[in-house]
């Protein structure tokens, strides 16, 4: 079932919550081009201690882009939940 915020864009990983939702993806490429970098897409209830997604929106219900600080564009390996956190692998550290 297409979730609304991705479609067109393919699905690497993902990481669940209790709460929340975290998927790691990128714009669909054409036959025989690389895909662009991809990209940390939360949705989910945000917590007293930080926001699925968004600073502007605690409880975002369609994906939303996260800046993933301390990683470089398109360096995101891997995600990982817990409860109500996300880690992120970039470059070896998380």
């Amino acid at each position: 079932m297409p979730v609304l915020g991705l479609v067109g864009k393919t699905v690497l990983s993902m990481a669940v919550g209790a709460r929340h939702t975290c998927v790691l993806a990128h714009d669909e490429a054409l036959p025989g081009e690389n895909p662009p970098p991809a990209q940390v897409w939360c949705w989910g209830a945000g917590s007293a201690f930080g926001m699925a997604g968004s600073m502007n929106d605690p409880f975002p219900r369609a994906p939303t882009p996260v800046v993933m600080p301390h990683a470089a564009a398109g360096a995101v390996d891997a995600l990982a939940s817990g409860n109500s956190q996300i880690c992120w692998l970039s470059a070896g550290n998380v």
